[in-house]
C-alpha cells in the first residue's frame, strides 16, 4: 500500500480474515525509498544537500484486522537536528556570520525489523554548509536563537563551526572544532550554547618602591 501526501492511492480494504503488517515511513518518496520484505528492512537514501527532508520511520510494523477501528502508527526523525544559541558578555558584542562546515550531504538510512528495531546510518558522503548572515545582531541585548536545522548523523565528527563577531568594533574569528561538536545520533536534537566575551584586563593603583639606599663607598683620601 502506498501512502501519498495524506491520501491512500485509492481505497484500500481490509481482508474478509487474517491480519496485515504495515511498514510505515514518511513522506512518500518511491525513488529515496525500498523495502526490502525478505530482509525485512526499510533503507532511504537521504539527500542532505539541498533542503533537508524530515525522513520519518515507523518504529514498530503495526498490525491490524478488520475489526481494527484505526492502524495506530508510531514514527521517529531518521536525521539529527541542531541548533546554535549566541549570547554575549560584555557590552559592544555582536555576531556576524555562522557557518556549520562540512556536515554529510547524503547518507543511507537502514532500519532493519526483527525482535526490536534497529537504525543504521551508512555512507555518509559529501559536504554541506549550513551559513547564517546575521547581520552582526547585538548580544549585548539579547541572545540570538539561530533556526534549527536537520542534518546526516554521523558517528566520527568531521563538522566544524566558524562564526565572526565583533567586539568593540574589532571584527574577530573563532572555530570550534569537530571534536567538540561530538557524534549526532538519528532522532536527537543538539543545542549548543555559545557565550562570546573577553575579561578585560585591568590594573589596580601601582605602588611605587622608595630608592634604596645604597652602601656607603668607603672613603678615599686625596
Amino acid at each position: 500500500f502506498e501512502h501519498n501526501d495524506g491520501s491512500w492511492v485509492g481505497g484500500k480494504y481490509w481482508p474478509g480474515s487474517g491480519t496485515l503488517t504495515f511498514t510505515c515511513y514518511a513522506p512518500y518518496d518511491a525513488d529515496a525509498v525500498t523495502y526490502d520484505k525478505t530482509a525485512n528492512t526499510l533503507t532511504i537514501d537521504c539527500d542532505n544537500s539541498t533542503d533537508a527532508t524530515d525522513w520519518l520511520y515507523g518504529t514498530t510494523q503495526p498490525t491490524g484486522d478488520k475489526e481494527t477501528a484505526a492502524v495506530s502508527v508510531a514514527l521517529n526523525h531518521a536525521l539529527a537536528q541542531v541548533e546554535f544559541n549566541f549570547t554575549g558578555t560584555e557590552t559592544l558584542v555582536s555576531l556576524g556570520t555562522v557557518t556549520l562546515n562540512d556536515t554529510k550531504a547524503t547518507g543511507t538510512c537502514v532500519v532493519t525489523y526483527n525482535a526490536s528495531v534497529s537504525v543504521a546510518w551508512s555512507a555518509q558522503d559529501g559536504d554541506k554548509d549550513l551559513t547564517y548572515n546575521t547581520e552582526y545582531a547585538d548580544l549585548t541585548s539579547q541572545p540570538k536563537n539561530l533556526a534549527a536545522q536537520l542534518v546526516v548523523p554521523v558517528a566520527t565528527q568531521n563538522a566544524t563551526l566558524n562564526f565572526t563577531y565583533k567586539l568593540d568594533g574589532n571584527v574577530l574569528t573563532y572555530s570550534v572544532p569537530a571534536a567538540t561538536l561530538g557524534a549526532w545520533e538519528h532522532g536527537k536534537k543538539y543545542t549548543y550554547n555559545v557565550s562570546i566575551g573577553a575579561t578585560e584586563i585591568k590594573f589596580s593603583q601601582p605602588t611605587v618602591n622608595d630608592f634604596t639606599p645604597n652602601t656607603p663607598v668607603t672613603s678615599v683620601p686625596l
